[in-house]
């Protein structure tokens, strides 16, 4: 996957990118090639996708230099060397697909980059949702990565250059995790797919048991043929300078307070319920994250998850392959993509149903992404873990009972006033 070029930064760049791989300094890029609009191996609900932005310019919102990923509703993380020579009235962020056609363009009123690694973090200057109501956050990754993970495909994003001038915006791409060490994870396009010059900060993500996804790290440089292998800054051995840093700009992003009209009974946002709570304050409840269907339940719930029916025909969250036709049922919508068109193979992964090459399958088909269950809502990021049991949420819970606690809590909170 490819977008724009970093044209702008790529001499203050190239410095902070040189990596300690076999990677000459010359080679160093960022951005994504031969990607797809739509993630290939994590299921992202829509408001997660709206989630990586990119960076840019305030004088000129409609181009991109860089891309970061929201992790809280006024928080970016992305990577450092993004920042280098420019002062924080030079740097934006945007909610779209396309640039050029803005959902959300923002200001950045603060900027903290790391001591000694390609990570920094950004402070909007409002609550994302105040202009882009659906965006949901990205979950952290805080547990340390196992080498266990290798060989697993994982997804990539980025607004970075494709090498098509008609293909703008944001890509995903399906690569493999080739290599860890104390500060990177590698990944390898082998020759298909990869990120490009303007990925830069953008995200690398992985399902874990549950299917919630998480930010394992940010782009931070690779090889020049943009279908190579990359390098992604870890974040999970930096989780108490983030905690800190994260920590402290969340404070300043309660949720939005204007119901604008919105009652307790609520309504759905494609697969989000949204509803009025008790104290003026509008809450969100993303039932695609847990594989169901946002609806009308009853007068006194009012919209929320739907319990598990056969919204899609009979598809799960997981998906199926059919006639070279990978299908999931995503928010209780049935979502195909035809993947003989682009020249691959429908196979079941981890993250579901995809399209990919064969050959580019890992290791070993079918093993569960170990961790310890998902986070409870939108915005939980501390629970999400990388390692512990399948079947067992943090503290030892059954994932199955956090989700029937979470549903239980939720709709106690929902009684008409």
């Amino acid at each position: 996957m490819r977008a724009s070029p970093l044209l702008p930064l790529l001499g203050v760049a190239l410095a902070a990118c040189a990596d300690p791989a076999p990677l000459a300094l010359g080679e160093v890029q960022s951005a994504i090639r031969n990607g797809t609009r739509a993630p290939q191996v994590v299921t992202l609900p829509v408001g997660q996708q709206k989630a990586i932005g990119w960076l840019h310019d305030p004088a000129d919102p409609g181009t991109s230099f860089c891309t970061g990923t929201l992790v809280a509703p006024r928080v970016v993380v992305t990577a450092a060397h993004c920042l280098q020579g420019r002062s924080v009235e030079r740097v934006g962020f945007g909610i779209g697909t396309l640039p050029t056609q803005p959902e959300g363009v923002f200001g950045v009123v603060s900027v903290q980059t790391h001591p000694t690694q390609d990570v920094a973090v950004l402070l909007l200057d409002e609550d994302a949702r105040a202009q882009v109501a659906d965006v949901l956050p990205v979950a952290i990754n805080r547990t340390r990565l196992d080498a266990v993970l290798l060989g697993r495909i994982v997804e990539v994003a980025g607004y970075g250059d494709t090498g098509d001038f008609a293909l703008t915006g944001r890509f995903f791409a399906a690569v493999r995790f080739a290599d860890l060490d104390e500060t990177f994870v590698t990944v390898d396009g082998e020759g298909r797919q990869g990120l490009c010059f303007g990925d830069s900060g953008g995200p690398v993500l992985m399902p874990d048991a549950a299917g919630t996804p998480l930010l394992l790290g940010v782009e931070h440089g690779g090889d020049s043929s943009c279908v190579g292998r990359d390098l992604l800054t870890r974040l999970d051995p930096l989780q108490a300078w983030l905690a800190e840093v994260v920590g402290e700009a969340a404070k300043l992003s309660p949720a939005v307070a204007d119901c604008s009209g919105l009652s307790y009974l609520g309504r759905c946002s494609g697969a989000v319920a949204e509803w009025c709570d008790d104290s003026g304050r509008v809450a969100r409840m993303d039932c695609g994250a847990y594989g169901r269907a946002c609806g009308f339940v009853d007068d006194a719930t009012g919209y929320y998850c739907l319990e598990a029916g056969d919204a899609c025909g009979g598809v799960t969250a997981q998906g199926l392959c059919l006639d070279g036709t990978a299908q999931r049922c995503v928010g209780g919508v049935l979502q195909a993509d035809r993947c003989g068109e682009a020249g691959l193979a429908c196979v079941l992964g981890e993250g579901g149903a995809a399209c990919a090459s064969p050959e580019a399958l890992p290791d070993r088909p079918g093993a569960a992404f170990p961790t310890g269950g998902a986070p409870v809502g939108a915005d939980a990021q501390a629970g999400s873990h990388l390692e512990g049991g399948c079947a067992a949420a943090p503290g030892g819970a059954p994932v199955g009972g956090l989700l029937l606690l979470i549903g239980l809590v939720a709709r106690r909170r929902r009684r008409p006033r």
